[in-house]
């Protein structure tokens, strides 16, 4: 069975699931499948690397994952939503879900995830993540004891220029300090907005 990645795909199976977007929490869908293969190419992953999804959606982006040969940890705090990727990828062994919010407090990681990631010196992190957690989100990856070598995530561009920003531009701010210090930071690329439901 392959994961919804299509607009029409994802709406039929949210409908027939009694399930929609709950904007509350930023729920986007990112509908263009080609984009998907390109943000996992991007990740650059080896075979049995961990790597962290926050907000697998319905799974388009998790299947991608582990057929590249990917440790997933998928973190989806709508049980709904968790349930599909259950439904459609739950079989792969390489696969484990956690149906709780990301993020213990505004700067920590959840315990769950913590204790999930112990013992893992090499981690990365692949995600369409949803505003209201990206910045908070970012900044407990920089700050996490063992950072992720990589993350791949689509933002909302002023986030990405923020990321962005050196010191001294218009932008520049604790997240990008922050950011400068973990990772060497680069746009891969701008998503219309016409590719996310």
């Amino acid at each position: 069975m392959r994961a919804p990645d299509s607009r029409e795909a994802i709406s039929k199976t949210l409908s027939v699931r009694g399930l929609r977007p709950q904007h509350r929490r930023g729920q986007n869908f990112l509908v263009r499948p080609g984009m998907l293969d390109r943000i996992v190419e991007a990740v650059g992953i080896t075979v049995g690397e961990v790597v962290l999804e926050v907000g697998p959606g319905c799974g388009g982006l998790t299947e991608r994952l582990l057929l590249a040969g990917a440790e997933v940890l998928a973190v989806e705090v709508d049980v709904g939503l968790a349930g599909i990727v259950a439904e459609f990828l739950g079989a792969e062994p390489r696969l484990r879900i956690l149906r709780i919010d990301v993020m213990e407090k505004k700067s920590a990681l959840a315990r769950e995830v913590d204790a999930a990631l112990c013992g893992t010196s090499r981690w990365k992190v692949c995600a369409n993540l949803p505003y209201q957690v990206s910045s908070p989100f970012l900044s407990a990856c920089a700050l996490y004891p063992t950072p992720p070598e990589r993350l791949v995530v689509t933002l909302q561009d002023e986030v990405g220029d923020v990321l962005c920003a050196g010191p001294g531009d218009e932008d520049y701010s604790p997240l990008s300090f922050l950011a400068g210090l973990a990772w060497d930071v680069t746009r891969v690329a701008s998503v219309p907005a016409a590719a996310f439901w």
